[in-house]
């Protein structure tokens, strides 16, 4: 009896440990199959641990990848090998080149910078400035 106990105890368990997805919000019983965590709502957002530059520089073991809102800067950082944090809110002149330069995405990069000079906003200003 008590080896029936035990098998079926390590089959519940193995099962367990197979299927770990989370959803909250609406409708928490239709989850998407293709995700491991889905948030839905029609009144409330996704936050990001917040956090000063002080306290974000003092994370020196973080995960790579890891995300958080920058509070003093008003802008979200992204954890990057060596443990160096770049800002996601603006765009690196080097990764703009490199954006441009691809085939597929060079059509879409000028777009985009031609209707920031149609509208007339900072950026498009500088654009123009610039000569593109």
């Amino acid at each position: 009896m008590s080896n029936r106990f035990l098998y079926l105890l390590l089959v519940l368990m193995v099962s367990i440990s197979g299927f770990g997805q989370i959803k909250m919000g609406n409708n928490p019983l239709n989850i998407n199959s293709k995700s491991l965590l889905e948030l839905e709502d029609t009144t409330r957002g996704f936050v990001l641990p917040r956090m000063n530059t002080a306290n974000m520089n003092s994370i020196n073991t973080g995960l790579v990848g890891m995300l958080i809102y920058n509070t003093d800067q008003n802008c979200i950082f992204q954890l990057t090998p060596g443990n160096n944090w770049k800002s996601l809110c603006s765009v690196d002149s080097f990764e703009l080149a490199k954006a441009i330069t691809r085939a597929p995405a060079r059509d879409s990069v000028l777009k985009v910078i031609n209707n920031a000079i149609q509208a007339g906003t900072l950026i498009g200003k500088m654009f123009q400035e610039a000569h593109w």
